[in-house]
């Protein structure tokens, strides 16, 4: 049985035999933050990831109202762990944004507060002097444009030149109770396309020659895996497509995770701001 998952944290339930494996788990306000870091090319091997740190965010109540403030100021906390004061920073959002499921990706840059066209006269006047220069890009996916998304950023990067690339995509989940209700954050790059078998050129500090942060939320599942796990469907275990599903209240769970995302990166990137001033500046 294989399970397709984008997910360190369910790649390494999958794998009992690595006990040495660094794993650490810890709850802030029913909000479970789970760390793995992948050292070693024989982990490398079995987990099918590259080396890296990977933080898992989850809680069944992620994008509710009432756990709104208490996810984003761990997402905030966890992702300054990367940011750590960059002062030119591109964020990318992968996917097709005329996809529900594939759009979180452009939905978080149509809300990230890019700077990096202020004129810098302006911002010391403005009494700023430390503002990093932010830009972002939604490229679109190869089918739109006819380029690796991975030929896109490095030619953004070579001209832009910035301290850290974040790119923010939709994931796919081994298990149902993972869509809408955990992010992944890694320093270890991403391959677009890789959880739905359309695995694209890879973004990562080794391709771009640039430190890469990538961010993401499941929103799909593959049927057949989940299937594969439950001995009782046995009509289903004959199923040989692979099919990938995805709730039916996507497009609320994209537009929420979309803002959730979109503001921690402003306030993680932008701590001279507060949360407030930020939402008005981004909007």
């Amino acid at each position: 049985m294989s399970l397709r998952t984008d997910l360190a944290v369910e790649a390494t339930a999958f794998v009992k035999t690595r006990k040495a494996l660094l794993q650490q788990t810890k709850r802030i306000k029913n909000i479970e933050i789970v760390q793995i870091e992948i050292k070693n090319k024989v982990d490398e091997k079995i987990l099918n990831r590259p080396k890296g740190t990977y933080i898992t965010i989850s809680t069944q109540q992620l994008l509710a109202p009432e756990k709104r403030e208490d996810v984003h100021h761990v997402l905030v906390r966890e992702l300054k762990s990367f940011v750590r004061k960059k002062k030119s920073v591109l964020i990318v959002g992968l996917g097709n944004k005329n996809i529900c499921s594939d759009s979180i990706g452009p939905r978080v840059v149509e809300k990230i507060f890019a700077t990096r066209h202020i004129k810098k006269e302006l911002v010391n006047k403005l009494g700023f002097a430390d503002l990093p220069s932010v830009c972002t890009i939604a490229p679109g996916v190869l089918g739109q444009t006819g380029m690796e998304t991975a030929e896109i950023v490095k030619a953004l990067a070579e001209k832009t030149k910035p301290n850290l690339i974040v790119v923010v995509d939709a994931l796919a989940a081994g298990l149902i109770s993972r869509l809408g209700t955990t992010i992944q954050l890694t320093n270890a790059g991403i391959a677009p396309g890789s959880g739905v078998s359309n695995r694209r050129a890879e973004l990562s500090q080794k391709v771009l020659q640039v430190p890469v942060l990538a961010v993401g939320m499941p929103t799909v599942v593959d049927l057949k895996s989940i299937m594969e796990r439950d001995l009782n469907s046995k009509t289903l275990l004959k199923c040989k497509q692979n099919m990938m599903v995805t709730p039916k209240n996507v497009d609320e769970i994209v537009n929420n995770a979309g803002d959730l995302i979109a503001n921690a990166l402003n306030c993680a990137i932008f701590p001279m701001f507060s949360q407030q001033e930020l939402e008005v500046l981004s909007s």
